[in-house]
């Protein structure tokens, strides 16, 4: 009889650490302020399926920066406009992008302004320093980013909002004025 009990206690015990592993395990995989972030997006546009051509402006690395649910995921990406304060995605314009060990990429805008680079294409040492190059460019065709990114490739993680703002950057642009 005591044998019986005690196997019948073990067994509840394993059991409960199996509830245990298995409800903390779920709960560290959801991660409610990721998760807010994504919902923060709100809604795909009418007639626009996601795609290279989803969600100009907004920060790509939010569903493709790891945590999902946006596939593949981003190294860098982010959405080029004409001018500053001018909400007009610019086409192929040429993103060129440096790390700390000074290797180099380059991709091209596509007809919404959106460029990016998977990870599996490259995986940067942060800093990278950025360029737009562009005959329509105010600078020689060169608009260069005055500082690095730091450490997050989601271009719109700090360039959102509107050129006065003093907390943030304005969306990221190839000329001073309109074209």
């Amino acid at each position: 009889m005591r044998a019986r009990q005690l196997f019948h206690a073990g067994m509840l015990g394993v059991l409960w650490a199996l509830v245990v592993l298995v409800a903390g395990g779920s709960v560290s995989c959801f991660d409610p302020v990721h998760a807010a972030d994504v919902d923060a997006l709100g809604p795909e546009r009418k007639g626009v399926r996601p795609g290279p051509n989803h969600r100009p402006g907004q920060n790509c690395l939010t569903c493709h920066g790891g945590e999902g649910p946006g596939s593949p995921d981003f190294s860098i990406a982010g959405t080029v406009y004409s001018a500053v304060g001018v909400q007009e995605p610019l086409a192929d314009v040429t993103v060129v992008l440096q790390d700390a060990n000074h290797e180099t990429r380059s991709t091209k805008s596509n007809e919404v302004g959106n460029f990016y680079l998977t990870t599996t294409s490259w995986s940067p040492t942060f800093p990278v320093a950025v360029q737009l190059r562009d005959p329509r460019a105010d600078q020689n065709g060169v608009q260069p980013m005055n500082s690095p990114i730091g450490r997050n490739g989601g271009c719109a993680f700090c360039h959102y909002g509107a050129v006065d703002e003093p907390t943030h950057m304005p969306p990221v642009y190839l000329r001073q004025k309109a074209l």
